[in-house]
């Protein structure tokens, strides 16, 4: 069983540390399961926690928060009293989230009775528990039925923001809590720019149509691409271009092993891309992980070290883009388990090249 606590102790233990404070809403929310905006979470090289919270949410953190041994109100001043849980804690050296710490709050944290040392947080959260797991599975069961809706519907003479607009709302209605990123709706030669915002553009017959969207599920994450041809007024350019890309991706998710980096996966995707004359146009990282944010550990890019290990969650996402003609990305999010068997999470959208067959 995936431990949290043993994962934070470790991460002490490496950075030679006495304890650690998170205080970005999103780890905070990944060790506690529990939201708030405002808060302090120690822990120390023992294992022993504290939590600082205001009155806004001590109540409700008293009746939620199970993993921690001691919840504290603040009432009184802030820096007395973060002085008294470092003492209580017997903390020396103590390590700050180098990610997501702002310069006035380093300020303030070096004038307390510690020494601080800023330390690499997120790889934290790259290992998903079978809860974690869960929740993304269902994001991205909202995001892939969002994908397949979206395909039954006439396109034709929409335009690019009004598409977006239905599949915002589409989402909600199957339970998202929102969006986890501004739709992507990209047709024709708006195709080419890898990150469109969308336009009053009229999606035409014949258009390549690629869509990049992911919403959010109870705090955790989905990304799913797809591209596809709408109506029959197309170049057939575009079908040699999108079964590269989608061969490319295959491939990439086909051989992923337990022990490869992300550059190993990246690796695949692209050395196929450029095998077929369009790696000049392949212009971005192969993938990145997804949880509580939509682009987190680990990157699959070229210089990607990271290993490959059990329940890291991550996009493989190759793309082809060419300036005044179009582009195509298939992205699927995916992990492996620790029998080395991989696992799609949003292998229910469809990839079929039309629109409607």
């Amino acid at each position: 069983m995936f431990d949290k606590l043993k994962v934070v102790v470790d991460l002490i233990s490496k950075n030679n540390l006495d304890g650690i404070l998170l205080t970005s809403e999103i780890n905070r929310y990944w060790f506690l399961d529990f939201k708030s905006s405002w808060g302090y979470l120690f822990i120390n090289n023992s294992g022993k926690s504290i939590f600082l919270i205001d009155s806004r949410y001590f109540f409700a953190a008293i009746k939620e928060i199970k993993n921690v041994d001691e919840i504290i109100l603040l009432n009184g001043n802030l820096k007395n009293k973060l002085n008294e849980i470092i003492s209580k804690l017997n903390i020396k050296k103590l390590g700050i989230e180098s990610e997501h710490c702002l310069v006035n709050e380093y300020e303030f944290l070096k004038s307390l009775n510690v020494n601080i040392k800023p330390c690499l947080t997120n790889e934290l959260r790259i290992t998903k528990t079978k809860n974690e797991l869960d929740k993304l599975q269902i994001a991205a069961d909202i995001a892939s039925e969002t994908i397949n809706w979206i395909k039954e519907i006439d396109l034709i003479g929409k335009t690019e923001k009004e598409v977006a607009k239905l599949i915002s709302i589409h989402m909600l209605e199957l339970g998202a809590s929102g969006n986890s990123f501004d739709p992507i709706v990209a047709s024709g030669k708006n195709g080419a720019i890898a990150h469109h915002s969308p336009t009053n553009k009229i999606i035409e017959d014949g258009d390549m149509l690629t869509i990049d969207i992911g919403c959010i599920y109870e705090n955790y994450c989905s990304d799913i691409t797809r591209s596809f041809i709408v109506g029959t007024n197309y170049d057939p350019e575009m079908i040699k271009i999108y079964d590269c890309v989608l061969n490319s991706q295959l491939q990439g998710i086909q051989k992923i092993q337990l022990g490869m980096t992300g550059n190993d996966i990246d690796k695949i995707c692209r050395d196929y891309i450029i095998k077929n004359n369009y790696g000049q146009y392949f212009t971005h990282s192969t993938g990145h992980g997804v949880g509580i944010q939509v682009h987190e550990l680990p990157n699959i890019s070229p210089n990607s070290k990271f290993i490959i290990k059990p329940n890291y969650v991550f996009t493989i996402e190759p793309g082809i883009y060419i300036e005044n003609f179009g582009g195509v990305r298939i992205e699927d999010t995916v992990y492996i388990d620790e029998e080395n068997q991989v696992h799609i999470l949003t292998k229910k959208a469809n990839k079929n090249i039309f629109q409607k067959n």
